[in-house]
């Protein structure tokens, strides 16, 4: 009782997999909701979990679980890349589907660069510190650690364009990402669900509404045309009765 809101995620979610399987590369689908699960079987389409029982109670503890699940699998080679296909709560009177890169796509950080990063760090004994020319790169001539003008140095010199030469970051980058980039997927995927759900709620509203009005709509020209046969039949009977008396 939510109109096309099932539908139009499950043509998607079909058309992405069409997609991926045109290319040759294998598909594994996780399915949230009872609709979407039962589609994807009719379709042929494996579905490895089914977490209908999410969908009506998202418990982040659950949902953190299923990304630390996910993460495992994409760390150990076993699937390249995951894409979250859901409604997205535009407005109360617009939802629109999206197809929204989990992990591996090019404008996340690589989670296993980011543990290399960090075990690199661990293993030059930085301690959290991390040079600034490491990542934007020496400007003022060669680095060293004696904080000369033109240099990139440990003591915080400031280099020939009047920037600061370096930064300390305790945490170190390597660090920090490692320790944020599993709470930030966690909090992606339990913010899809919870965007579906708005959706869904919004979607259902609207249908609801639209089926009330109809049905205010069909029950006011039932009422007009039974008061009009009703009127009908009452002026036959007295036609009847006035040529009756008249006889």
């Amino acid at each position: 009782m939510c109109g096309a809101f099932n539908s139009n995620v499950i043509k998607r979610t079909l058309s992405e997999i069409r997609a991926i399987s045109a290319s040759g590369r294998q598909v594994e689908a996780w399915a949230f909701g009872k609709k979407v699960a039962e589609a994807l079987r009719k379709a042929s389409v494996p579905v490895e979990r089914d977490y209908t029982s999410l969908v009506s109670h998202s418990e982040y503890s659950a949902v953190a679980a299923i990304a630390e699940d996910l993460r495992a699998l994409y760390a150990s080679g076993d699937v390249d890349s995951v894409l979250l296909v859901y409604n997205h709560f535009v407005s109360t009177g617009r939802q629109e589907v999206v197809v929204e890169p989990y992990l591996g796509a090019a404008q996340l950080p690589d989670l296993q660069e980011i543990a290399q990063f960090a075990c690199m760090e661990k293993d030059a004994g930085k301690s959290g510190k991390v040079l600034r020319d490491r990542e934007i790169g020496g400007t003022g001539g060669t680095n060293s650690m004696n904080g000369t003008n033109g240099t990139n140095s440990m003591n915080g010199t400031n280099s020939t364009d009047g920037t600061e030469g370096d930064y300390i970051l305790e945490p170190s980058r390597g660090g920090l990402l490692e320790f944020l980039m599993p709470q930030v997927l966690d909090l992606r995927l339990y913010a899809a669900l919870l965007d579906s759900a708005a959706a869904e709620h919004a979607a259902r509203m609207i249908a609801m509404q639209a089926a009330t009005d109809n049905g205010e709509s069909l029950l006011a020209e039932l009422t007009l045309e039974y008061n009009k046969g009703r009127q009908q039949k009452i002026t036959s009977e007295i036609l009847d009765l006035v040529g009756g008396s008249a006889q």
